[in-house]
C-alpha cells in the first residue's frame, strides 16, 4: 500500500498486496495517525497489522471497488498488434492477406528494421509467402484498378517511415473485410500516399536526364553511380533498357548498395560491397576523357551568364546530383 502524508486517500484502490505497516511507520513518516484512520480500509485484511489502533471499516461503496490483494483485480490494457514483414513488398502484401483472415486485425505493419518494441505493442512476424502475395495483388488491381495500385507501390519505394502502415490502411479503407475497422486514419492515408507517389515519380523522371554513363577499362561496360533520395530504379529499368538495348551497362544505387546490370538480353539485379565498389578509372581510355571535356564545353557553351539564376538553378537541378556529373566537377 502506498502511503501519503494528506489524509483522503481510499487505499482500497489499490490492488497490491504487501505487507501494511504499523502504527509506529506511520509516526515515522510524518502521518497524523489520528487524522487518518477515518481515511484507512483495507477490507479482508486483519487489524493485528495496526499495533494499538482501532480501525473503523467503513462499508464498500459501488463506485470504488475493494482491496482484493491480487495483482489481476487491475484491469489491464489491451496491447496493439502489429504485423513484421522481411522488409519486402512481397511480405507487405503477405501481412495484407493475413489481416484480412486473422481473428483480429493488426493496428500497423512493420518492417523488421523498425525501432525497438513498444510497451503496449505485441509483435508478429509474417513470414514472405509468394502465392499470398500474388492472390493480393491481383486483387489489389480487380479493387483498386491499375493506376491505384501502381501508386502503392510507387509509395512503397519511398522508403519513409511508417509507410507499410499507410499502405496498409489504404487498402483496408478501400476494400473493407470481415474485420475491417475504418478510422480518420484510413482517410488520411489516401492523401499520404497520394503525395508520396508523386515525390517517387518526380524523383524517377529527373534521374532519368541525370544519369551519366561512364565507360570502363575492361570491354564495353558502362557505368552510371547515382544515389537517388528514393529506390526509383525499378521506375527506370525498361526506360534504359529501351534506350540502351545494344550495350552493356550498369546502374548503381550507391546509398543502397543495389544496382541493376543489363547484357543485351535481360536485366539482372547486383549488389556488391559499397566500399569496393569505385567510379571507373579513365586515365587510360583517351575516348572517355574525350566525351566529358567534350560535354563540359558544350554545357559551358550553353551556359548564359547575364541570365545567371542559382536558385531556379539548384531547384531544377539538386545538389545532390552533382557529385555524379562531370559537367559539374571541376
Amino acid at each position: 500500500m502506498t502511503l501519503i502524508r494528506q489524509a483522503g486517500l481510499y487505499a482500497d484502490r489499490l490492488s497490491v498486496n504487501i505487507e501494511l505497516p504499523s502504527e509506529k511507520s506511520l509516526k515515522q513518516l510524518g502521518v497524523v495517525v489520528s487524522r487518518a484512520h477515518a481515511y484507512i480500509r483495507c477490507d479482508g485484511l486483519p487489524t493485528r497489522h495496526w499495533q494499538g489502533a482501532s480501525l473503523t471499516h467503513r462499508p464498500p461503496s459501488p463506485q470504488i471497488p475493494q482491496c482484493q490483494g491480487r495483482l489481476n483485480a487491475v484491469p489491464t490494457r489491451e496491447s496493439n498488434l502489429i504485423f513484421v514483414t522481411d522488409g519486402t513488398f512481397e511480405g507487405l502484401l503477405t501481412a495484407i492477406f493475413d489481416a484480412y483472415t486473422a481473428e483480429r486485425p493488426p493496428e500497423a505493419v512493420e518492417s523488421s528494421s523498425s525501432d525497438q518494441l513498444g510497451f503496449f505493442e505485441r509483435r508478429i512476424t509474417i513470414p514472405n509467402d509468394p502465392t499470398k502475395s500474388e492472390r493480393v495483388w491481383k486483387g489489389l488491381k480487380k479493387h483498386l484498378g491499375s493506376k491505384r495500385r501502381r501508386q502503392l507501390f510507387d509509395a512503397y519505394l519511398s522508403g519513409g517511415p511508417g509507410v507499410e502502415t499507410m499502405i496498409y490502411r489504404f487498402v483496408r479503407d478501400a476494400i473493407p473485410g470481415r474485420n475491417a475497422l475504418r478510422s480518420e486514419a484510413d482517410l488520411a492515408s489516401h492523401i499520404q500516399i497520394e503525395r508520396l507517389c508523386q515525390k517517387v515519380r518526380r524523383e524517377a523522371h529527373r534521374v532519368k536526364g541525370f544519369i551519366r554513363f561512364q565507360k570502363t577499362g575492361a570491354g564495353r561496360l558502362y557505368l552510371a553511380l547515382m544515389a537517388p533520395r528514393y529506390d526509383v530504379l525499378p521506375l527506370i529499368r525498361r526506360h534504359f533498357e529501351s534506350r540502351f538495348a545494344d550495350q552493356t551497362w550498369i546502374i548503381y544505387d550507391t546509398s543502397r548498395s543495389y544496382g541493376l546490370c543489363y547484357d543485351r538480353h535481360r536485366t539482372r539485379e547486383l549488389r556488391l560491397d559499397i566500399t569496393a565498389l569505385k567510379a571507373p578509372d579513365n586515365d587510360g581510355d583517351d575516348d572517355e576523357k574525350l566525351c566529358q571535356e567534350l560535354w563540359r564545353l558544350y554545357y559551358a557553351a550553353v551556359n548564359i551568364s547575364s541570365r545567371n539564376n542559382p536558385k531556379l538553378h539548384l531547384r531544377q537541378l539538386p545538389r545532390r546530383y552533382w557529385r555524379y556529373l562531370p559537367e559539374k566537377q571541376s
